[in-house]
C-alpha cells in the first residue's frame, strides 16, 4: 500500500510540474525576448514589484534593493510581465522614466538602458528553456518505465525537481489553478538537493551496500531530508508566494542567515552526494566501474560548474549582499557555462541506463517506444481525467452546497481522490492494461500455439539442456519476463541445481553459459522445494507481508540460516514466480519467472499456459531421461560384450594334452564378466601349472585385476630356478604397487611334474582345494557290513561329521569315510599364506605332494559353494565331496560338468549370485 502512495504521489506531481512547465515554457516563448539590460533584477507580487538586486557598476546604481517599482514611463507597474514587455521593446542607450517607492517616499529617476552582453541573452535563454526540458522528460520517461523500483524513482524524482527548480517566468496574471501549481512545483521541487545527496547515497544498489557512510550512519538515510526542511523549504515557500521580499527592513538580518545557512546545506547536500558517488564508484567491482563510469564522469561534469556557481553567489555574496564589483554579465557567463553543463547529468545518467543498464529500465525500453507510451501514458491520461472530472464535479458540489471553507473543501477532496484513484487503479490493472498488453503481445495468451510449437521442437531435442533452453526461450518470449531460471534435481545428490539461465537482451532472450554461475543450489528438504510439492505454483513477493517467502525470514537458530540462502537465491535470480516441473508426484525441478516486462502480474491465463507447458516439459524431461537410460544401458551392454570376449580369451581354450593327467576347467561369471581366474600351463621340464584366483569384488573392474594377474603369472611362471613361494610373492608385491588398497585376490597354484608324479602347491588365502585318492569313497553302511576296522586323522573326522546327514537335494548323504587315513585319502590344500595384492610383504610356504593314479584334484571359487536355494541354505563342501566322488571314475571333463549341473540343480531358480569357477585334475 506504502508503494502504491509513493506512485500515487509521484506520478501527482510529474502532472503538476508538466502543467507548470507548459505554461511557463509558452509564456516565456511567446513573449518577445528583452533587448535591453536595465542593470537590475526583480522579484514578483501580485500586487507590486520589488526590486531584488542592482548591479553595483550599472546603469542603475542609484536603485536600491527592495524599492517598489511604481511605474516606467508613467506605466503603472504591477506585474513582472509588464517589465519584460517594456524593456523587450527598449533598444539598448534609450532614455526611461522609473518611479519607485523607498519606504514612504515616491522617488523619480531617468534612466538608460544598457546594451545586453554579446550573445548572453539568446544563450542563457536557450539554457533556461533547454535544460529543464531535458530533465524533466528524461525523468518523466524512466518514472512510466520503472514506477516500482527505488533507484529509477529516485532518478525521476531528481530530474523532474531540478526541472522545478530551473523553470523561469512570473506566474503574475496566470490563471489561480496554474499559480497554484506553480507553487506546489516550487516547494516540492526545493528538495532537489536531500533527494541527490539520497540517490548517490545508494547508488547503484537500492540498499546501499556499498556505501560505507550507511554502515557508519544507519539513520542517515532517514534524517537526510530534515536539515533542509528545516533551512530550506521556508525560504522556498516564502520566495514563491513573494513573501521573501515584502518583509520590511527589520527581518534583513533573519533573510541573510536563512541565505547563508541555505547556502551552507545546499553545498553539504552537493558534496556529499558527490563524495558518496566516488567512493562507492571506488568500492564497485570492475564491471560495476564500467557501467557506471559514464553517469559518475557525466554527474562530476554536470555538478561542478552550479557547485562552484553557488559557492561564489552565496559564500561571497554577490548578489548585493556584500558586493565585491564583480560585473554582472561576468556572473551571467557563469550562469550560462552551468545551466549548459547541467544537462551532462541526466543525458549521462540515460546513456548509462540504456547502454549499460545501471537501473535496469533497459529491458522494458526494448519494448519500443509505442508501447511503453500507450501502456504507461494511459496511467497519466487516466489520472488527468480523473483530475478534470473531480475538479468539475467537486467544484458544482460546493458551489451548489454553498461551501466556501477551505479546510472542508481540501479534506473532502483529499478523500474522494483517494478513493476515486484506488477504483481507478483497480479497473486499469483489470481491464486496461491486459488489453493494451493483449494487443502488443499476443503470442502471451496463445496457449495453443505455444503448446504446439514446444511439442514439435522437442521430437527434434536430444538431451535434458537443451530442452530446457527450449522451454525457458519459449516462455520468456511468450510472456515477456526479465529471466526464466530452470533448477534440475541432482539424480547423484537430490538437490536442485540451476541448470538453465535465460535473459533478455537486445536481439531477444538469450541463454548464458555462464547464466547459473554463483547461484547456489536448494536442498531437498528446503523450505522451497516442500512449497512446491504443495504447491506447483507460487508467487513470489517478498515486500506483501502475506506471502509465503515471509517465512523464510523465521524460524529457529537451526533453520534462520538455511532460510536466509533460500531467499538470497531467489532474490539473485529476480523470482516472480515459481513453476513446479513435476510428473507421478516426483518433482523432477521448477522454473523461476522473473517479473514481466509490461509490469503486469501473472494472469490466470497466463498460469495455466505455465501449468500446460511444465507438464510437457516433465513429460519431455521424463521423456529424454528415459531415452538416455535406454542408451545407457545399450552402450554398457556392448561393452560388457566386448568384456566378455576379450575375458574368454584370457582363459585356455583347451587344456594342455598330456600323458600323465587329465585336465578340465571352466568359469561361468554371474554378470558377464567377473573376478574368477583359472589357467593351465604348459611348462619347462615336463610341468604343467594349474592355477585358480577369485578377485575381490565382481563386473568389469574384477575382471581388470583378474587380467593383472594373469598377464603377472604368464610372465613369470615359466621362469628357471625359481620357487613357487617366490612366484606368488613377486605376484603379490606387483599387484599391491599396480592396484588401490582395496584390491586383492585369493590365489592357488600348483605345478605338477610328470616325470616324477609329484604335485607342488601354495595357497594364498583360497579356498582349499580338495585332493581325493584313488578308491576314497566307501559307503558306511557298506564298511559296516564288512566289518571294518577304520583309522582315521583329525582333519577326516571333522570332513565326514559335516557330510553326515547331509545330501544333495535334501537326501540324507550316506558316510564318507577314509580307508588309508594314514594315506590322507580326502585332504585339503591349504598351505601357502594370506591373499596377494593387501599387504606390500608376507611369507609364503609351498608343499609337494606324491601322486598315484586316479587321484583326484579340484580347485574352485566359493562361488561353487556357497550357492543358495530358496531355502537359504549354501551347497557346501560336503555336497561338493559328495559329487566329486559319486563321479570320480569318469573323465575330469564329465566331473566338471557334474559339479555344475549339482550346484544350478540346488539353486533352481534363483539368479546366479556368483561366478561359478572349477579345476579339476585326474591323474591317468
Amino acid at each position: 500500500m506504502l508503494n502504491r502512495v509513493k506512485i500515487a504521489l509521484t506520478g501527482l506531481f510529474f502532472i503538476i510540474l508538466f502543467v507548470y512547465a507548459t505554461y511557463a515554457t509558452f509564456r516565456d516563448i511567446s513573449s518577445p525576448p528583452q533587448l535591453s539590460d536595465p542593470g537590475w533584477s526583480v522579484d514578483p507580487r501580485v500586487d507590486r514589484v520589488r526590486i531584488r538586486s542592482v548591479s553595483p557598476d550599472g546603469p542603475a546604481s542609484m536603485l536600491q534593493s527592495g524599492d517598489d517599482i511604481v511605474s516606467l514611463n508613467d506605466r503603472p507597474i504591477t506585474r513582472i510581465d509588464q517589465i519584460m514587455e517594456f524593456f523587450s521593446n527598449t533598444p539598448a542607450g534609450a532614455s526611461y522614466t522609473v518611479e519607485i517607492r523607498r519606504g514612504n517616499l515616491l522617488i523619480r529617476y531617468g534612466l538608460r538602458t544598457a546594451p545586453l552582453p554579446y550573445a548572453v541573452g539568446p544563450m542563457l535563454r536557450v539554457a533556461l528553456l533547454l535544460t529543464p526540458a531535458i530533465f524533466l522528460i528524461t525523468g518523466l520517461v524512466v518514472f512510466l518505465l520503472k514506477p516500482g523500483d527505488k533507484m529509477a524513482l529516485l532518478l525521476a524524482l531528481m530530474f523532474g525537481m531540478f526541472a522545478g527548480e530551473t523553470l523561469t517566468g512570473s506566474m503574475a496574471g496566470a490563471p489561480v489553478a496554474i499559480a497554484a501549481a506553480s507553487l506546489a512545483a516550487k516547494a516540492v521541487s526545493s528538495l532537489f538537493w536531500p533527494v541527490f545527496f539520497h540517490f548517490f547515497l545508494l547508488f547503484p544498489d537500492s540498499k546501499g551496500s556499498l556505501s560505507p557512510i550507511l554502515r557508519r550512519f544507519p539513520r542517515l538515510e532517514r534524517n537526510l531530508y530534515l536539515p533542509y526542511i528545516l533551512v530550506g523549504l521556508p525560504m522556498t515557500i516564502l520566495l514563491a508566494a513573494g513573501l521573501w521580499s515584502n518583509s520590511g527592513p527589520e527581518w534583513k538580518p533573519i533573510r541573510s542567515a536563512l541565505v547563508i545557512a541555505n547556502v551552507i546545506t545546499v553545498s553539504a547536500y552537493i558534496v556529499g552526494g558527490l563524495t558518496s558517488l566516488l567512493i562507492n564508484y571506488r568500492r564497485a567491482s570492475r564491471a560495476m566501474r564500467r557501467r557506471m563510469r559514464v553517469a559518475v564522469v557525466g554527474s562530476l561534469a554536470g555538478f561542478c560548474p552550479i557547485l562552484t556557481l553557488i559557492t561564489i553567489a552565496g559564500i561571497l555574496n554577490l548578489f548585493g549582499i556584500v558586493g565585491l564589483g564583480m560585473r554582472r554579465e561576468s556572473l551571467q557567463y557563469l550562469e550560462i557555462i552551468a545551466y549548459m553543463a547541467f544537462p551532462l547529468f541526466p543525458l549521462s545518467f540515460a546513456y548509462a541506463i540504456v547502454r549499460y543498464q545501471v537501473i535496469p529500465v533497459r529491458l522494458i525500453l526494448r519494448r519500443s517506444v509505442r508501447y511503453v507510451f500507450v501502456s504507461s501514458g494511459s496511467v497519466v491520461l487516466e489520472l488527468i481525467a480523473v483530475i478534470l472530472a473531480l475538479t468539475v464535479v467537486l467544484g458544482s458540489f460546493f458551489t451548489y452546497l454553498k461551501i466556501d471553507n477551505s479546510w472542508v473543501i481540501g479534506i473532502v477532496s483529499g478523500l474522494v481522490s483517494i478513493a476515486v484513484w484506488n477504483l481507478t487503479q483497480s479497473l486499469h490493472l483489470s481491464v486496461i492494461a491486459p488489453a493494451i498488453d493483449r494487443s502488443f503481445f499476443r503470442e502471451a495468451y496463445n496457449t495453443q500455439q505455444i503448446l504446439s510449437d514446444l511439442g514439435i521442437a522437442i521430437r527434434n531435442v536430444k538431451g535434458v539442456r537443451p530442452l530446457l533452453e527450449l522451454a525457458a526461450t519459449k516462455i520468456q518470449d511468450a510472456l515477456h519476463t526479465e529471466n526464466v531460471t530452470v533448477f534440475m534435481q541432482d539424480e547423484a545428490t537430490g538437490d536442485f541445481r540451476c541448470a538453465v539461465s535465460s535473459a533478455h537482451t537486445e536481439a531477444g532472450s538469450v541463454t548464458r553459459a555462464d547464466g547459473c554461475e554463483g547461484i547456489d543450489p536448494l536442498p531437498p528438504d528446503s523450505f522451497v522445494i516442500e512449497r512446491l510439492y504443495r504447491s506447483p505454483l507460487l508467487t513470489v513477493d517478498f515486500d506483501d507481508p502475506k506471502s509465503w517467502t515471509r517465512a523464510l525470514a523465521y524460524g529457529d537458530a537451526s533453520m534462520k540460516q538455511a532460510r536466509e540462502g533460500e531467499a538470497e537465491v531467489l532474490k539473485r535470480i529476480g523470482s516472480a514466480l515459481l513453476l513446479a516441473i513435476v510428473v507421478k508426484d516426483e518433482l523432477l525441478g521448477f522454473a523461476s519467472l522473473g517479473p514481466r516486462l509490461g509490469d503486469l502480474p501473472f494472469s490466470r491465463e497466463d498460469k495455466q499456459m505455465l501449468t500446460a507447458v511444465a507438464w510437457q516439459m516433465a513429460f519431455a524431461i521424463q521423456n529424454a531421461r528415459l531415452i538416455k537410460r535406454m542408451a545407457e544401458e545399450e552402450r554398457l551392454n556392448r561393452e560388457l560384450e566386448m568384456a566378455m570376449e576379450v575375458q574368454s580369451r584370457l582363459f585356455p581354450a583347451a587344456p594342455p594334452e598330456t600323458n600323465s593327467i587329465e585336465l578340465a576347467g571352466l568359469c561361468i561369471p554371474a554378470r558377464g564378466v567377473g573376478g574368477d581366474y583359472y589357467d593351465f600351463l604348459s611348462l619347462a621340464n615336463g610341468k604343467v601349472g594349474i592355477a585358480v584366483a577369485d578377485v575381490a569384488g565382481k563386473g568389469i573392474s574384477a575382471a581388470l585385476l583378474m587380467s593383472t594377474i594373469q598377464a603377472s603369472l604368464r610372465s613369470k611362471a615359466d621362469a628357471v630356478g625359481v620357487s613357487l613361494t617366490d612366484l606368488v610373492s613377486s605376484m603379490n608385491r606387483l599387484l599391491h604397487k599396480s592396484t588401490g588398497p582395496s584390491s586383492y585376490a585369493t590365489f592357488f597354484y600348483a605345478e605338477f611334474d610328470e616325470q616324477t608324479g609329484r604335485l607342488t602347491y601354495v595357497n594364498a588365502g583360497h579356498n582349499a582345494p580338495m585332493l581325493v585318492r584313488a578308491g576314497s569313497a566307501v559307503p558306511a553302511r557298506a564298511a559296516a557290513q564288512d566289518n571294518l576296522v577304520i583309522e582315521t586323522n583329525e582333519e577326516a573326522v571333522d570332513s565326514l561329521v559335516r557330510a553326515m546327514s547331509v545330501g544333495v537335494g535334501g537326501e540324507a548323504a550316506p558316510l564318507l569315510i577314509d580307508v588309508d587315513a594314514g594315506k590322507d585319502s580326502i585332504r585339503r590344500l591349504s598351505k601357502g599364506g594370506r591373499v596377494i595384492g593387501l599387504f606390500d610383504g608376507g611369507e609364503y610356504e609351498q608343499e609337494s605332494i606324491q601322486m598315484q593314479s586316479g587321484d583326484v584334484l579340484i580347485a574352485f571359487t566359493d562361488g561353487i559353494t556357497e550357492a543358495i536355494n530358496l531355502s537359504g541354505e549354501e551347497f557346501g563342501e560336503a555336497r561338493l565331496r559328495k559329487v566329486v566322488l559319486d563321479s570320480e571314475h569318469r573323465s575330469a571333463q564329465v566331473m566338471t560338468e557334474e559339479v555344475v549341473k549339482s550346484v544350478r540343480a540346488w539353486s533352481g531358480d534363483l539368479p546366479q549370485q556368483d561366478d561359478l569357477t572349477l579345476v579339476i585334475m585326474k591323474v591317468k
